[in-house]
Formats: C-alpha cells, structure tokens, sequence
C-alpha cells in the first residue's frame, strides 16, 4: 500500500499544539520508511518549530485520540492505545489512518526537560485610544513593516526580530463569512503603499488551516490566534494576484476569457499543490502535477474543505487600457468574480476579501454588474475601511511617542508632509483621516536614522479622509459586531459617534440614492 501522507504524529505531555505530517517527513524519501525513521524526523522538527525544551522518547503508540478543547496533551493517557513498533513500516499504516482521518495517528512519548527552558521573551504592546503597536523581541534590526512596497508579507514581518508595526489584527474578523447566510464579500480600495496586500497577507495567515501552531503576535485577540473560536483556522487559502492576469486590448473576447480560465487553473495548481494532503485520502498517494480550478473545488467538496478566497489588486487590469475597460470587467466577472460569489453562496467558499487600487476618475469598478454590486461589501467609504488600511492619526501619534517620546511633534511633522493647513497643524488626533503606511514609515525611518535621510525623507505623504469616496449603503451588522467582540466598549462608541458625525456631510453614492 501506498506511504500515508497524511499521517498526523503528535507528542505527549506537550503544553502546546505540536504536530507533523508524514508529508513533511524527509524519511519519505527512503524506500521503505518506518515508524523509526518518522521518529527522527519528528526530533529534528520538534526542535526548530518548538521552543519548550522536551524531547522525543522512544515509545510510540497507535492513536486516535483527536484534539478538542485543549491543544495540550498533558493528562492524555496512552493505555488505550497500542504500542507501535519502530520497525514498523508507514505503508503498513494506510489503513488506519484512512478509518480515523481526523485523529492524531501515532502519538510519540514527549519528555520534559529536566530544566525549564528561557521563555521567548514576548513582544511588546504600546497602545493609545484605538491604536495598536507591537515591536517583536530581538535586537533592532528595521523599524517597521511596510517602509516599502517588498513588506507586503505578515508572516515575515512578526519573525524578524525588534520589527515594530502597527497591529490590524483587530479587523480580521472583517472577512466575508457566509455564517449568517449574507454571502457577501468585503470589498475595499486605497491608494499604492496603504497596505492593501499586506492586510489581506494577515487574513490569509490567521485562517489557514496549515497555521495552527504559528507564534502569531495579537494584541486583538485574548487567546491565541490559532485556537480564537470566531475564526478557526479551518480553511484552504486561494490567493488570487489579477495583477499576473495579462489582458491586452488586441484579444478578441474568446482569448480574453480563455486567459482567464489559464489564471484560474494556473491559482488552482498552487493551491493544490500547497494543500494536496488534505485533499486525497490517507490511502491514495497519487499526486497530480496541475488541476483545473473545477477539479480544485470538486477536491473541496469531496473532502469537505472550505476555502478563504483573496483577492488582491482586483482593479489592476483595469488600469492601462481606459477603452477596453467595460470588456474587461464583463469577462473577469463572468469568468472569475461569478465563480467566486457562486461558491461563496454555496458555502465551498467560506470567506473571501477583495483589495485594490483605485483607478483616477473611475469611481465604482465593476459597478455595472448587478452581482458585484449585492454581493460585495464597499468598505472604501466607511470609518471601517479608514482604520483598518493605512494609518490612523492614533496610530501615527502612538508611534511618534514609542519611537521619539512622549513630547514628540510627529504628527504634526507628518500633517506638514501632508499639505494640511496651519490650523489643522495643531489638531488633535482625529477620526476619519488614513494616512499612506509607507510614507509615514519612511520618515519615521529618516527621522530617526539620520544617515539615511537624503535617501528615504518622503516629499509628501499621501492620505485619504471622510468624503474622498462616494458614500455606499451601510454596512451590515456583523461588520461592526466582528470588531466590537475585541474592542473596548467604550472606544467603540467613541469611534461611532465621530463616524455619524462625518456622515451627516458626506456625498451619496449612486447606488445609495436610488435606495
């Protein structure tokens, strides 16, 4: 019988969630590797991925113990379990994990250290108002995220040591989920450098099924990340770039949408090829080169996954070509936008969220579809949309103050890079105003780096307030609710009140007048 690659092996007496797959076993490579062999692999994992100090033993159990409340295994008893022996082959287990598929298969005696290891020391927090930062443990190595457009990962930022940015974990909670049976996504637009791509990185990392025991730094959440009972980390990830989608205005039709149907299978393939373990049985060891996205969704339903769609710079092919715009815009949301509403409504499709930039003089992208239109959520003029991309004046001021100290004049140095007047200067913080990350990180950068001044002081810094973008329906209940369950009451309020105040001037959009 084939290796199951799925085999999941787990470690006793362990505080935290700890496991790994056959498929990450290099033991797989050998032509017929045992239980021993695993065993190896599960050391040398163990100590790169886990910090606690404790050490793989030499007796192993066949389980099927399956992880509810507790990711610990402390007070897991293993009578119940048969003894495995280290001579056992992997193929000889294909049986029993395919019967049990959502168990620990093999369970490895977890030794404690004799002395306690030095914790990793945690990350700090500096809060004001509604404003977040944290600064990862370590020696300094970069001020912050996002000082250029290359910071776009949030995986990579938390691993690098002494990084300090501005935490929007409060609002992952703002994917679209079909729970309720809304089944509409979240749609927002901002400039380049607002962080659009690096927000939606933080979505994508705090839902996907393959995190579960990522060191996720929150300030947002009370429990860790990888076990917060609103989210789960329960989905497959497809990421869609429409930036790689290459549409030229000499295609006729048909070519444009077979381009579309080629990025589709070329997204389902990375999917697959990422998440292929959870989408075979433990028994079958086929594995497919490429599948079209069909076949990726068929995958889904058969084994019951659901996935958590992306998609980022969904404006882009939008951009260069003014007269074929329309045509464009028909045939991506026929051939991909379509698609992924109707998943989503079917429930495949469990959440899903939408970035891009905005394109000068085209206000409502894809406006003429009546599907993008009731079943989006506009998030591009609500206070919503204004603190989660970009920079708040809170955030600006708190890191003005973590960086410089308490009497530090950022702000009102970023407001002066901002055109704003003489009177608006001397302001206090206010709602409603976002402020391009980038540039506020470059010259946080050239401020406190002098060397690097000549090279990195920013002209002028970009930002976007109340009233730049036409003003949509209101946003449904649980966008609010899925940020006031980890909000302090109070400020909540606060950022309502001020919200209503500046909506009582603002424009309507088309869509909102004709209600």
């Amino acid at each position: 019988m084939p290796i199951p690659r799925s085999l999941l092996c787990g470690l006793t007496n362990h505080e935290e969630y700890y496991s790994i797959r056959a498929a990450e076993a290099s033991c797989l490579e050998l032509d017929a590797p045992t239980v021993g062999d695993l065993l190896r692999d599960v050391a040398a994992h163990h100590q790169d991925f886990c910090g606690c100090g404790a050490q793989p033993g030499h007796n192993v159990w066949l389980s099927d113990w399956i992880m509810h409340d507790s990711a610990s295994t402390i007070g897991v008893s293993t009578s119940n379990f048969k003894p495995c022996a280290l001579d056992t082959r992997l193929e000889d287990l294909a049986s029993w994990v395919a019967a049990h598929l959502d168990a620990f298969h093999l369970l490895v005696e977890g030794i404690p250290p004799t002395e306690r290891p030095v914790p990793m020391p945690e990350p700090e927090i500096f809060r004001y108002r509604g404003a977040t930062l944290i600064r990862m443990p370590g020696t300094t190595q970069s001020l912050t995220v996002l000082t250029s457009d290359a910071d776009v990962d949030y995986e990579a930022t938390y691993k690098l040591p002494g990084r300090l940015f501005v935490d929007k974990s409060l609002f992952v909670g703002l994917h679209g989920t079909n729970y309720d049976k809304t089944a509409w996504l979240p749609v927002i637009r901002r400039p380049s450098g607002f962080g659009k791509t690096w927000f939606l990185s933080l979505i994508e990392r705090f839902l996907d099924i393959e995190q579960y025991g990522g060191p996720f730094p929150s300030a947002g959440f009370a429990l860790p990340v990888g076990f917060t009972p609103r989210l789960g980390r329960t989905n497959l990830v497809i990421h869609m770039d429409l930036e790689k989608l290459c549409l030229s205005p000499n295609m006729s039709e048909a070519e444009l949408r077979g381009v579309c149907r080629e990025f589709l299978d070329k997204v389902a393939t990375d999917t697959y090829l990422r998440y292929s373990h959870w989408l075979h049985d433990a028994d079958d060891d086929r594995r497919l080169e490429s599948v079209t996205f069909a076949h990726l969704i068929r995958l889904g339903r058969r084994y019951y996954r659901r996935f958590f769609v992306g998609v980022d710079n969904y404006t882009s092919p939008l951009f260069d070509h003014p007269a074929s715009r329309e045509l464009f815009e028909d045939v991506m949301m026929s051939e991909i936008f379509q698609r992924v509403f109707n998943l989503h409504e079917g429930g495949v499709v469990q959440r899903g969220f939408v970035v891009g930039r905005d394109i000068p003089d085209y206000p409502w992208p894809y406006d003429r579809s009546a599907s993008f239109n009731d079943l989006t959520v506009n998030l591009c003029d609500d206070f919503m949309g204004y603190i989660t991309l970009g920079m708040t004046e809170d955030e600006i001021y708190l890191l003005g103050t973590t960086l410089f100290g308490s009497e530090s004049p950022f702000l009102r140095q970023v407001r002066e890079k901002a055109g704003m007047s003489d009177s608006e200067l001397e302001a206090p913080t206010r709602t409603g105003m976002s402020y391009c990350t980038r540039d506020v990180m470059a010259l946080a950068r050239a401020l406190s780096e002098p060397s690097s001044r000549v090279a990195a002081f920013p002209t002028n810094i970009a930002y976007v307030k109340f009233g730049d973008y036409p003003r949509g329906p209101p946003l449904p209940d649980w966008c609010y609710s899925s940020v006031a369950e980890d909000i302090d009451e109070e400020e909540f309020l606060r950022l309502m009140e001020e919200e209503e105040q500046f909506a009582m001037c603002l424009p309507r959009s088309p869509r909102q007048s004709q209600q």
